[in-house]
Order: C-alpha cells, then sequence, then structure tokens
C-alpha cells in the first residue's frame, strides 16, 4: 500500500509539473493504471450506451467497407450516427479517469465511422464522380453540424486563452471556427488572421507578444470621459498582436478560419452583433476588435471601420457605438451557430465571475450541486428583479446601465466542453494590468493544463465532423483542379461551315 500510495504521489507531481501533453497524458495514464481505471476503460459495458448495438453496428460497418458495398455503408453509418453518436461521446464517459480517455468500444465506433466516411471517398463507382461525390459529402456535413470554439472575455485573465488554443493546435484539434469577445477577440483575431506557419511561429516566440493594452489616462481625461484607459493604446495593442490590417473577408481567404467578434450596443434599440466574414466582411478586423473590448468604466465606446471600394477605411454606422462584447453575449452560441452551422460549442470561459461558479459542472458532487442549486435561486431573482425594474425605468441615464445588468445575468455561460482554469490568487491580482513575459509564459503553460484533460472528449465529439471537413477540402481541390486542366469546351469541335 505504501508503494502503491508513493507511485501516486509521484504520477500527481508529474502531471502537475508537466509542460507538454505527451508528459502530461503519460503521468495520467500511469497514475489511471495503478487505480485500476485502465480495466474500466476496457470494460465495453455501460449505463450510458448499448454496448452490445454498439459493437454490432461497429462490426456490420467494418464487414460493408472490406466488402465494398457503399450503400449499405452509407445506410449503416446514417443510423448508427444518429442512433449512437451522442451516447457513445456522453461527457460522463470521459470523467471515470485522469488522463480522459473514454471506453475503447466507443473509441472504435467513432473511428469506424470516420474510416467509413474516407472509404466513400475513395469508392470509385460509375455515376459518382468528384463533383457529385463533393455535393453528397456537403450535405451530410451540414447535415451533421460542426464545433466552434468560444473564448470568452476576462481582461487580463483572457490570456489563458492562448494556452487553450496552443493545446488544440499542436494536436490538430482546434475547429475552424472561433468566436471571440473582448481579450478572446484579440485572441481569436490573432489566430484567425495568420496561416498555420505562422500559428506555429507565434507560440515558438512568446517574447514577442506585444504586452501594453492598457494605459491610464490624465485624470482630467478620465472625468471628462469616463473611462479609465487610452484607446490608442489599445489599438496598438491589437495591431501588434493581430498583425494586420485586414478585413474578416480577407482574413477568411488567408487562413481558412471564420472569426467572429462580439460587439454590444450602447443604445436599447440596437441589438448586439457578431461580425465576421459572412455578416460583416468588409469591416476591419482591428477597429472590431478593440470595440469587442470596450469594457464600460475601463474604455470608452468605439466604431467601427469598414473599407471601401477604393480600399480606404470609411466608418460604419458612424452614428453608433460599440462595447465590450461581454456585455450582451460572452458566448453568442445561437447567433454563431446560425450562421456558420454550428451545433458543437467548445468555451474556453476565462471571467473571475463565472467559473468560479462552473469550474466543476462536469463532475458534480453532492456540495456542488447544493451550491448550484443555490446560485441558480439568486440568479432567478435578480433576472426577475431586474426585469420588473426595466418595465418601469424609462430614465435615458439609467436605462442603458440597467439593460446590460440584466443582459450579464441572463446570459448562458456553459457550452458542451467547458475549459476554465483553477483559481489562483496570484492571477486574479493581474485582472487588470498590463503582463510581463513572464505571467504570459505561466497563463500559456496554465492555458494548456487545463485543456490537457478534455483533448481525448474534444478528439472524439469532433471527429466526425473534422474527418467532413477533410474531405471536403480534398474533394474541392481535385474538382477544381480537374476544372483547369480541362480543355476549353470549343476545343476539338469542327467550326460550322460557312454559308
Amino acid at each position: 500500500m505504501t508503494s502503491r500510495r508513493k507511485q501516486r504521489k509521484a504520477a500527481r507531481r508529474e502531471m502537475e509539473a508537466a509542460s507538454t501533453y505527451e508528459t502530461w497524458r503519460a503521468a495520467a495514464r500511469e497514475l489511471d493504471r495503478i487505480d485500476q481505471r485502465d480495466a474500466w476503460i476496457a470494460d465495453d459495458r455501460s449505463a450510458w450506451y448499448d454496448a452490445h448495438q454498439v459493437r454490432k453496428v461497429t462490426r456490420e460497418l467494418r464487414a460493408s467497407r472490406e466488402a465494398r458495398e457503399p450503400l449499405r455503408v452509407m445506410s449503416l453509418l446514417q443510423e448508427g450516427l444518429d442512433q449512437h453518436g451522442s451516447y457513445v461521446s456522453n461527457p460522463r464517459l470521459y470523467c471515470e479517469t485522469y488522463s480522459g480517455e473514454s471506453k475503447l468500444l466507443p473509441r472504435a465506433f467513432l473511428r469506424e465511422a470516420a474510416d467509413a466516411l474516407l472509404y466513400l471517398e475513395r469508392e470509385q463507382r460509375d455515376g459518382y464522380p468528384d463533383e457529385v461525390k463533393l455535393e453528397l459529402f456537403r450535405q451530410g456535413a451540414h447535415k451533421f453540424g460542426r464545433s466552434a470554439l468560444m473564448l470568452s472575455g476576462g481582461a487580463t485573465m483572457g490570456i489563458y486563452h492562448l494556452g487553450v488554443v496552443k493545446a488544440l493546435f499542436l494536436r490538430e484539434l482546434l475547429p475552424a471556427v472561433l468566436s471571440g469577445s473582448s481579450m478572446g477577440a484579440i485572441v481569436a483575431a490573432g489566430v484567425c488572421t495568420r496561416t498555420d506557419e505562422e500559428v506555429r511561429q507565434f507560440f515558438d516566440q512568446p517574447d514577442r507578444i506585444h504586452r501594453a493594452a492598457m494605459k491610464i489616462k490624465p485624470l482630467l481625461d478620465i472625468l471628462s470621459q469616463r473611462s479609465l484607459f487610452d484607446p490608442p493604446q489599445l489599438l496598438e495593442h491589437i495591431r501588434e498582436n493581430i498583425h494586420s490590417d485586414m478585413t474578416f473577408e480577407e482574413a477568411f481567404q488567408r487562413s481558412g478560419r471564420v472569426l467572429n467578434i462580439s460587439v454590444s450596443p450602447t443604445r436599447s434599440r440596437q441589438k448586439p452583433r457578431i461580425l465576421s466574414h459572412v455578416s460583416t466582411p468588409d469591416l476591419l478586423i482591428l477597429h472590431s476588435t478593440a470595440a469587442s473590448c470596450a469594457m464600460p468604466f475601463l474604455y470608452p465606446p468605439g466604431m467601427l471601420m469598414s473599407r471601401d471600394a477604393d480600399g480606404a477605411a470609411v466608418p460604419y454606422l458612424p452614428e453608433e457605438r460599440w462595447l465590450d462584447g461581454s456585455v450582451s453575449g460572452d458566448l453568442p452560441m445561437a447567433r454563431v451557430g446560425r450562421l456558420h452551422n454550428v451545433n458543437h460549442f467548445i468555451v474556453s470561459q476565462t471571467n473571475p465571475h463565472v467559473y468560479l461558479l462552473v469550474s466543476r459542472s462536469e463532475t458534480p458532487s453532492l456540495p456542488y450541486m447544493a451550491f448550484e442549486v443555490a446560485g441558480s435561486m439568486v440568479r432567478a431573482q435578480a433576472r426577475s428583479l431586474l426585469g420588473s425594474a426595466r418595465k418601469y425605468v424609462h430614465d435615458e441615464r439609467v436605462r442603458p446601465a440597467l439593460d446590460q445588468i440584466y443582459t450579464l445575468t441572463s446570459q448562458s455561460y456553459l457550452g458542451d466542453i467547458n475549459l476554465h482554469p483553477r483559481v489562483d490568487p496570484r492571477m486574479l491580482r493581474k485582472f487588470v494590468s498590463n503582463p510581463t513575459y513572464a505571467d504570459i509564459e505561466r497563463f500559456i503553460l496554465e492555458g494548456q493544463r487545463f485543456t490537457w484533460p478534455k483533448i481525448p472528449m474534444i478528439r472524439d465529439q469532433t471527429l466526425i465532423s473534422r474527418t467532413f471537413a477533410q474531405i471536403i477540402q480534398r474533394l474541392e481541390q481535385r474538382v477544381l483542379g480537374a476544372a483547369a486542366a480541362a480543355p476549353p469546351a470549343s476545343a476539338g469541335v469542327a467550326a460550322p461551315p460557312v454559308h
């Protein structure tokens, strides 16, 4: 027993000190072995899915694929994913091990489903040229949906998002759709304006990150403008870190990633906006990101800027000003879902007032459940009181603030997979301050560490949508290549006689 206790302590120390996912995973798997969690992984039985049916459809998929029966494969694939897909990736299956691994059978089913899609891509049959396959796979991908990474606000605490993005990017699990509010908008914009190679270089050189976003204004300016920090300094910080003055459309064409930035209105009759290459292709990312960072009392509301036909920057809705996206939509999942066919959300939440409440949401204990119930009752009462106040308060000086507080209490702060740091008072002290380079490195490492336990769940829950995306990309390249290589339609056709 003493030897086993020492082994457990050693494995835990190695997990806590790990600086790479490989080192962390090896230590976590060793801890699983010591506590005999590997036996749970190998046992097909579970209350969360029908092991017999999952095993059966996995075998039938494999047999049909090996027998080269594409119609049978398509039928089994659709039925299997519709009937078992949500069960075999149930979040509760990823809470039993230190490494975050699920059981072997669900992973085998998902892997076989992905192999079936790859088989259908390769299968050569009359009547199914690449153009037809491309349309069929697009329809299948649209029906299945895809994932998005949602990055919350959180001021300086939002630097944790860099670690989340790095952990997913290095494992090739970073979704193509990213959404950010406030500090999350800066991180999302920095990723979506860079190619994959530039993202790798960015993470290899953290000492080149521009740190100074906050510069206190002179006292008279603070009093007259009712905001603490200097907007030009924030603009310089964003410009240096996103490394461009691109529009949303230009960023999409350059990186292939879908950037969404959330901004909140200053007028009660305006609606929150999601800025993206679909909704606002010509808007400049620089000013959109700055507006999303305009936290009340810290920065004044910002103006959005667009690029006109001559390439000049011009105001977009010049009579409007916009605030921190977290005020009205920290995690605008419904709007992002409608715009980009997203139905699965990975949330990186670094707002301290939020993650203190959700830090154990995937593995609820009895004390947590009691705390959650009490918190829900308090929030419900607050929403009710604020909702009543909004009916009777019409003062233009008070109503906007009341609307913002109501929106903050009414938002949903959880997704399908939730990532959040451990509470660290030393880092909370830096909530509104410019970080040092040592702080940045620590934020990035800690961001990776709280992401690593969720890597297996993210890998499994996004496997099918990632496979769809890879196949569609290859088919598009083949179709475009074939079209470019094809001779002109008139080549080889005799000209009609002239009478």
